[in-house]
Protein backbone atom coordinates (compact mmCIF):
# COMPACT_ATOMS: atom_id res chain seq x y z
CA UNK A 1 0.00 0.00 0.00
CA UNK A 2 2.54 2.62 -1.27
CA UNK A 3 -0.17 5.29 -1.21
CA UNK A 4 -1.13 4.78 2.54
CA UNK A 5 0.63 7.31 5.04
CA UNK A 6 1.94 6.24 8.38
CA UNK A 7 1.57 7.97 11.84
CA UNK A 8 3.81 6.94 14.50
CA UNK A 9 5.69 7.69 17.43
CA UNK A 10 9.48 6.99 16.77
CA UNK A 11 10.62 9.27 14.11
CA UNK A 12 12.49 7.19 11.31
CA UNK A 13 13.74 7.75 7.73
CA UNK A 14 10.27 5.56 6.29
CA UNK A 15 8.20 7.84 8.55
CA UNK A 16 9.54 10.92 6.73
CA UNK A 17 9.29 9.91 3.11
CA UNK A 18 5.88 8.49 4.51
CA UNK A 19 2.82 10.05 1.90
CA UNK A 20 0.78 12.86 3.51
CA UNK A 21 -2.56 13.41 2.52
CA UNK A 22 -3.25 9.93 2.01
CA UNK A 23 -6.93 8.53 2.58
CA UNK A 24 -5.49 5.82 4.37
CA UNK A 25 -3.34 6.07 7.73
CA UNK A 26 -1.47 3.62 9.35
CA UNK A 27 -0.89 4.56 13.16
CA UNK A 28 1.68 2.54 15.01
CA UNK A 29 2.77 2.39 18.64
CA UNK A 30 5.97 0.06 18.48
CA UNK A 31 6.10 0.03 22.75
CA UNK A 32 2.87 1.48 24.57
CA UNK A 33 3.50 0.96 28.42
CA UNK A 34 7.73 1.61 28.40
CA UNK A 35 8.18 1.56 32.24
CA UNK A 36 6.42 -2.03 31.93
CA UNK A 37 8.85 -2.78 29.18
CA UNK A 38 11.84 -1.74 31.09
CA UNK A 39 10.57 -3.24 34.42
CA UNK A 40 10.36 -6.19 32.68
CA UNK A 41 6.81 -7.08 33.45
CA UNK A 42 4.06 -7.74 30.85
CA UNK A 43 2.44 -4.40 31.08
CA UNK A 44 3.08 -3.13 27.38
CA UNK A 45 1.78 -3.82 24.39
CA UNK A 46 2.31 -3.39 20.41
CA UNK A 47 -0.43 -1.25 18.90
CA UNK A 48 -1.30 -0.72 15.19
CA UNK A 49 -4.48 0.79 13.81
CA UNK A 50 -5.57 2.07 10.55
CA UNK A 51 -7.59 5.15 9.64
CA UNK A 52 -9.85 5.81 6.83
CA UNK A 53 -10.83 9.32 5.98
CA UNK A 54 -9.47 10.26 9.47
CA UNK A 55 -12.00 7.55 11.35
CA UNK A 56 -10.46 4.23 13.00
CA UNK A 57 -11.21 1.14 11.12
CA UNK A 58 -8.98 -1.65 12.13
CA UNK A 59 -7.40 -1.37 15.43
CA UNK A 60 -4.76 -4.47 16.81
CA UNK A 61 -3.51 -4.42 20.39
CA UNK A 62 -0.96 -7.08 21.30
CA UNK A 63 0.86 -8.22 24.23
CA UNK A 64 3.89 -10.22 23.64
CA UNK A 65 4.68 -11.13 27.06
CA UNK A 66 1.14 -12.99 27.16
CA UNK A 67 0.46 -13.75 23.97
CA UNK A 68 -2.99 -11.87 24.19
CA UNK A 69 -4.22 -10.23 20.78
CA UNK A 70 -6.90 -8.24 20.90
CA UNK A 71 -8.42 -6.94 17.47
CA UNK A 72 -11.43 -5.44 15.80
CA UNK A 73 -12.75 -4.15 12.62
CA UNK A 74 -15.45 -1.39 12.07
CA UNK A 75 -18.61 -3.28 12.09
CA UNK A 76 -17.15 -7.04 12.95
CA UNK A 77 -16.48 -6.62 16.35
CA UNK A 78 -14.16 -7.07 18.49
CA UNK A 79 -12.23 -10.31 19.30
CA UNK A 80 -9.51 -11.75 21.64
CA UNK A 81 -6.38 -14.66 20.26
CA UNK A 82 -4.72 -16.41 22.74
CA UNK A 83 -1.77 -18.84 22.10
CA UNK A 84 -3.55 -22.11 22.50
CA UNK A 85 -6.87 -21.23 22.84
CA UNK A 86 -9.56 -20.49 20.68
CA UNK A 87 -10.16 -16.96 19.14
CA UNK A 88 -13.18 -15.48 21.13
CA UNK A 89 -15.48 -12.51 21.21
CA UNK A 90 -14.92 -9.96 23.26
CA UNK A 91 -17.91 -7.77 25.15
CA UNK A 92 -17.99 -4.99 27.89
CA UNK A 93 -19.39 -5.73 31.05
CA UNK A 94 -22.91 -4.27 32.20
CA UNK A 95 -21.70 -2.77 34.89
CA UNK A 96 -23.87 0.40 35.78
CA UNK A 97 -23.59 1.64 39.04
CA UNK A 98 -19.42 3.33 39.40
CA UNK A 99 -19.54 2.56 42.67
CA UNK A 100 -19.21 -0.90 41.37
CA UNK A 101 -16.91 -0.41 38.68
CA UNK A 102 -13.54 -1.82 38.21
CA UNK A 103 -11.34 1.21 37.03
CA UNK A 104 -8.21 0.78 34.76
CA UNK A 105 -5.36 3.50 35.78
CA UNK A 106 -1.81 2.83 35.89
CA UNK A 107 -0.19 2.22 38.59
CA UNK A 108 -0.12 4.88 41.48
CA UNK A 109 2.38 6.58 43.07
CA UNK A 110 2.80 4.30 47.05
CA UNK A 111 0.32 5.94 49.39
CA UNK A 112 -1.10 8.04 46.89
CA UNK A 113 -4.36 7.95 45.44
CA UNK A 114 -5.22 9.37 41.44
CA UNK A 115 -7.10 12.02 40.70
CA UNK A 116 -9.03 9.63 38.55
CA UNK A 117 -10.06 7.29 42.09
CA UNK A 118 -10.81 10.28 43.68
CA UNK A 119 -13.12 11.78 40.95
CA UNK A 120 -15.08 8.12 40.21
CA UNK A 121 -15.21 6.31 43.60
CA UNK A 122 -14.89 2.97 41.92
CA UNK A 123 -15.88 -0.15 43.60
CA UNK A 124 -12.13 -1.27 42.63
CA UNK A 125 -9.11 -0.59 40.99
CA UNK A 126 -7.21 -2.52 38.27
CA UNK A 127 -3.74 -0.91 37.69
CA UNK A 128 -1.10 -1.19 34.75
CA UNK A 129 0.67 0.05 32.08
CA UNK A 130 0.21 0.90 28.31
CA UNK A 131 -2.84 2.49 27.68
CA UNK A 132 -3.91 0.42 24.75
CA UNK A 133 -3.68 -2.38 27.56
CA UNK A 134 -6.26 -0.66 29.49
CA UNK A 135 -8.52 -0.01 26.82
CA UNK A 136 -8.32 -3.88 25.87
CA UNK A 137 -9.21 -4.52 29.14
CA UNK A 138 -12.43 -2.78 29.37
CA UNK A 139 -13.24 -4.22 25.44
CA UNK A 140 -12.46 -7.62 26.83
CA UNK A 141 -15.05 -6.76 30.37
CA UNK A 142 -12.21 -7.22 32.58
CA UNK A 143 -12.94 -3.72 33.44
CA UNK A 144 -15.42 -0.75 33.46
CA UNK A 145 -14.04 2.33 32.83
CA UNK A 146 -10.34 4.37 31.94
CA UNK A 147 -9.48 8.07 31.86
CA UNK A 148 -6.27 9.12 30.34
CA UNK A 149 -6.17 13.00 31.76
CA UNK A 150 -2.80 14.02 30.97
CA UNK A 151 -2.64 17.72 29.05
CA UNK A 152 -1.02 15.96 25.99
CA UNK A 153 -1.02 12.77 24.49
CA UNK A 154 -1.15 11.53 20.88
CA UNK A 155 -3.69 9.54 18.32
CA UNK A 156 -1.06 6.97 18.34
CA UNK A 157 -1.77 6.35 22.25
CA UNK A 158 -5.38 5.52 22.09
CA UNK A 159 -6.07 4.89 18.08
CA UNK A 160 -6.17 1.05 17.97
CA UNK A 161 -7.73 0.89 21.64
CA UNK A 162 -10.49 3.14 20.36
CA UNK A 163 -12.09 0.65 17.65
CA UNK A 164 -11.47 -2.44 20.49
CA UNK A 165 -13.63 -0.34 22.55
CA UNK A 166 -16.52 0.80 20.61
CA UNK A 167 -16.26 -2.94 18.84
CA UNK A 168 -16.94 -4.78 22.00
CA UNK A 169 -20.14 -2.14 23.11
CA UNK A 170 -18.23 0.51 24.68
CA UNK A 171 -18.14 3.97 24.33
CA UNK A 172 -15.03 6.30 23.57
CA UNK A 173 -15.07 10.22 24.15
CA UNK A 174 -13.04 13.01 25.01
CA UNK A 175 -13.92 14.87 28.52
CA UNK A 176 -16.56 16.66 26.50
CA UNK A 177 -18.27 14.25 25.64
CA UNK A 178 -17.18 14.75 21.90
CA UNK A 179 -16.15 11.99 19.75
CA UNK A 180 -11.89 11.69 19.46
CA UNK A 181 -10.73 13.71 16.35
CA UNK A 182 -7.79 12.52 15.11
CA UNK A 183 -5.15 14.17 12.48
CA UNK A 184 -4.30 17.56 14.98
CA UNK A 185 -1.11 19.27 14.42
CA UNK A 186 1.58 16.68 16.02
CA UNK A 187 -1.37 14.39 16.26
CA UNK A 188 -2.00 15.73 20.17
CA UNK A 189 -5.30 15.08 21.72
CA UNK A 190 -5.49 17.54 24.46
CA UNK A 191 -9.62 17.10 25.46
CA UNK A 192 -8.93 13.99 27.41
CA UNK A 193 -10.16 10.89 26.87
CA UNK A 194 -12.77 8.93 28.64
CA UNK A 195 -13.45 4.82 27.65
CA UNK A 196 -16.41 3.13 29.03
CA UNK A 197 -18.55 0.45 28.78
CA UNK A 198 -20.67 2.55 27.44
CA UNK A 199 -23.39 1.90 30.64
CA UNK A 200 -21.51 4.04 32.71
CA UNK A 201 -20.34 6.65 30.29
CA UNK A 202 -22.35 9.20 31.31
CA UNK A 203 -22.25 9.05 34.89
CA UNK A 204 -18.25 8.78 34.65
CA UNK A 205 -18.52 11.75 31.79
CA UNK A 206 -20.19 14.20 34.72
CA UNK A 207 -17.33 13.41 37.15
CA UNK A 208 -14.35 14.39 34.48
CA UNK A 209 -14.98 18.19 35.42
CA UNK A 210 -11.37 19.20 36.74
CA UNK A 211 -9.79 15.70 36.32
CA UNK A 212 -7.40 16.99 33.17
CA UNK A 213 -3.76 17.23 33.92
CA UNK A 214 -2.62 20.96 33.43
Amino acid sequence: FPSDSLCAEEKTTTLSESPTGATRTWVVDPIDGTRGFAMKNDQFSVMVAMMDQGKVVVGVVHEPATGKTTYAAKGQGCFLMQHGKETIACKVRTCVDLSKAILVQSHAKPGKTSKAEVAFSPGSLLETYSAGLKMAIVARGEGDLYANNYPAFHDWDICAGHILVEEAGGKLTDFSGNPVVYGAPGFKQTKGMLATNGYLHSAALAKTVGLLES
